[in-house]
């Protein structure tokens, strides 16, 4: 019996900045998709901001609650039971939004939608603790698409992550690379529940989440 694995290449039209921002296209193997509930590719984004990845390349991908491989754990994140860092509700939500197309402060699924792409990875990464030198410098550089997504996740109420699920990739000799976002079916519609302007106060909640 084959193992899961995944084929991740890359999304035409997005721009990344790097190797590493989504989108991507993940197609599952017959494994994978018994976890996932459906055998159809589907996009993605990454976790870890510096973790390997090469694209039109198939992966071993273990179905988890956490990012364990990669990046590291850093000031910024939880650490899960195995010491990885556990998928915040928040980031969930996002995913599960841009799945859903319900995201309330839009996304271009056009031909072109490099910039919506990059503004969602950014507001995953840093969700995901992924920028931890200054949390408030880092959210007054980030522009308002990205900001809007922060926000939105953190009013959406989510405490937990409601299907959305990590895959760790490792190649064939068993080396970690990327950590990349999936759901199980079927797919959760993030609620619209909105508890409020936030502002700054997503700094605050960051800064809390690491003392954590």
């Amino acid at each position: 019996m084959a193992a899961p694995s995944v084929y991740v290449d890359q999304v035409p039209g997005t721009y990344p900045e790097s190797p590493f921002s989504g989108e991507f296209r993940l197609t599952p193997n017959a494994d994978l998709a018994a976890v996932l509930g459906s055998t159809s590719a589907f996009q993605s984004f990454c976790l870890e901001r510096y973790a390997p990845l090469t694209t039109n390349t198939t992966y071993a991908a273990f179905v988890n609650d956490e990012s364990i491989y990669g990046g590291g754990l850093t000031a910024g994140e939880l650490p899960g039971p195995d010491g990885g860092d556990l998928l915040s509700p928040q980031t969930a939500y996002l995913y599960a939004g841009f799945r859903n197309q319900t995201l309330l402060s839009g996304y271009d699924y056009g031909p072109n939608h490099g910039g919506s792409a990059l503004s969602l990875q950014a507001a995953i990464w840093y969700l995901e603790g992924e920028y931890v030198v200054d949390a408030a410098t880092d959210y007054a550089g980030f522009n308002s698409l990205t900001k809007a997504y922060i926000q939105e996740a953190m009013n959406s109420g989510w405490t937990d992550t409601n299907g959305v699920v990590v895959l760790n990739l490792t190649d064939g000799y068993k080396n970690p690379y990327q950590d990349m976002l999936a759901m199980t079916t079927p797919i959760p519609a993030p609620g619209a529940m909105l508890l409020g302007g936030l502002g700054l106060g997503v700094v605050g909640w960051l800064k809390r989440r690491r003392m954590m």
